[in-house]
């Protein structure tokens, strides 16, 4: 179950820095820009409670 955790941690680690890169190429159209800002809070936090949890 906790290599499981791990993948997924590596997977939201990748998947936040795809977005960041996907950001600086996407910068002049608005909309995707904030939905690519929205993606990359949402896998923020998910890394974060992620790290929380393994931590407890």
């Amino acid at each position: 179950m906790r290599y499981l955790f791990e993948f997924v941690d590596i997977l939201s680690i990748i998947f936040f820095f795809f977005n960041i890169v996907s950001v600086l190429q996407n910068y002049d159209n608005l909309f995707i820009f904030g939905l690519r800002i929205f993606f990359i809070v949402v896998a923020a936090v998910f890394i974060f409670k992620r790290r929380l949890f393994l931590m407890a």
